[in-house]
């Protein structure tokens, strides 16, 4: 008598059957927290890049700008680099115009992820900028906060005075 190994169909349909009832309760949550962990991560990128942007304030010596936009945000020295001086005082006329002109370089331009924006009507940056001088601090209009929202989803990162970013 041969010796038969191997799987009936019955066993397999029943494998089959039960790997998909767990992927139907699985997947779900899985799709929910990569979700949630892109917002997160959105947020603490963005409160890194703020952080970085102080640091290059102090580094270079010179004004840099974070620029908000509904679905990214640049970072720039601005230091006037590139541009005329059309009244001849020695100074470029695009130092610390709040505008990436010239040759001013651009140290971050991120786009954030699907999904994920900056809800420039809760921002309280005057003209969705913000700004560090060379010691690392804001000027009275670049304090104010950031909101980032996914969704209902949504976290508040702030700038004080001194430059200290805080998420809340």
């Amino acid at each position: 008598m041969k010796n038969h190994s191997g799987f009936t169909l019955i066993e397999l349909m029943i494998t089959v059957a039960i790997v998909a009832i767990v992927s139907a309760i699985a997947i779900p949550s899985g799709i929910s927290w990569r979700n949630n962990a892109k917002f997160r991560g959105a947020v603490n990128t963005l409160a890194g890049d703020l952080a970085a942007a102080k640091q290059s304030a102090i580094r270079w010596n010179a004004n840099v700008v974070v620029d908000f936009t509904n679905s990214n945000y640049l970072i720039f020295l601005d230091n006037g680099d590139g541009t005329a001086d059309a009244d001849a005082d020695g100074i470029p006329d695009g130092l610390d115009n709040g505008v990436q002109d010239g040759t001013e370089r651009i140290l971050r331009n991120r786009t954030l992820p699907a999904g994920v924006a900056i809800d420039l009507t809760a921002t309280t940056f005057s003209g969705d900028s913000t700004r560090f001088d060379s010691m690392g601090r804001c000027p009275a209009a670049g304090v104010g906060t950031v909101r980032i929202t996914r969704g209902s989803d949504q976290n508040t990162i702030g700038i004080n005075r001194l430059g200290r970013i805080n998420i809340t």
